[in-house]
């Protein structure tokens, strides 16, 4: 009778285990994909999150970019940029239709960070920052963890523009664990990326390693393995007491 009463905690057990791997799977997924199976998840075009920025500031006689993030925007349809103050339309899709030809419409442009995510303390760090616009307006900004990056003591940042791409080097010598941490290319005129560094001393393990990051089982690994093994305790459950009998 005990091995019967064992065997039931055992399927409890399982059960348990396996409903909240199912659980996590479903959170994993959601975390991945937001915004699917959500009754409010909008359906057509409409704007990102954060909204575009509502205050723009620049210096007296500088360029002013204004960015728009749209997304599930159709084949047949166009952003429109419209002056609030007396509705006037500036532009649809690429074509302006302001007389003043201080104004510009341009299709997005993105920014790409390449460079190790790992780098040996005493050692240089060296990002490189690819802008897909060729001869690019304004300039490009550096931020390490939002704090906006000086010519000055290690860190030196070369920027050049050709008809294909505008390229910016951030170099970093004589790197310590202080200059780990998120860094951040965001150019004036175009979207910004950013990529995590870190810098590791000889001998100690990167924070991601310490922390677990990355090396957690997979919801979707652990299903398949409980399922089995709530099976099997479900079918000696079933089969003791018969035996007892």
């Amino acid at each position: 009778m005990s091995a019967a009463v064992c065997n039931v905690s055992m399927v409890i057990f399982y059960f348990l285990a396996f409903v909240l791997s199912l659980v996590w799977t479903h959170a994993e997924y959601i975390k991945e994909h937001p915004g699917r199976n959500s009754p409010t998840a909008p359906t057509g075009p409409h704007f990102l999150t954060p909204a575009t920025q509502r205050n723009v500031s620049t210096t007296l006689g500088q360029t002013a970019y204004l960015h728009c993030r749209v997304a599930q925007l159709g084949e047949k349809q166009q952003v429109s940029w419209i002056r609030k103050k007396d509705l006037h339309v500036l532009s649809s899709g690429m074509l302006l239709f302001a007389s003043d030809l201080r104004f510009q419409v341009r299709g997005a442009s993105r920014a790409s960070i390449h460079g190790p995510e790992y780098v040996k303390a005493g050692s240089t760090i060296n990002l490189t920052c690819v802008i897909n616009q060729p001869h690019m307006q304004g300039l490009v900004h550096w931020y390490h963890n939002g704090n906006i990056l000086d010519y000055e003591g290690p860190v030196s940042i070369a920027t050049r523009g050709d008809h294909m791409s505008t390229v910016s080097h951030l170099t970093i010598k004589e790197a310590t664990p202080k200059h780990s941490g998120n860094y951040t290319c965001w150019p004036t005129s175009a979207h910004w990326d950013s990529i995590l560094i870190n810098v590791v001393v000889e001998g100690e393990q990167p924070a991601a390693m310490q922390t677990g990051v990355g090396v957690a089982p997979s919801a979707g690994i652990l299903t398949p393995i409980l399922l089995p093994l709530l099976l099997h305790a479900l079918s000696n459950a079933l089969v003791d007491p018969l035996a007892l009998r």
